[in-house]
C-alpha cells in the first residue's frame, strides 16, 4: 500500500497512526481481504 494513500486514508478518518505497520497490517490481512473480497484468495 503506497504511503500517500495511508496518509490520506489517515487524514480521512481524523487519526495519525504511531505504528503505520499496523494500519498496513489491519488493511492487508487475509482476514479483512476475505471479508471484503479483496483480489483473489485461498481459504483452507
Amino acid at each position: 500500500m503506497q504511503e500517500k494513500n495511508l496518509n490520506e486514508l489517515q487524514e480521512k478518518i481524523g487519526y495519525k497512526f504511531t505504528d503505520e505497520g499496523l494500519l498496513k497490517n489491519a488493511l492487508t490481512h487475509t482476514s479483512y481481504a476475505y471479508e471484503y473480497n479483496v483480489g483473489s484468495l485461498t481459504v483452507n
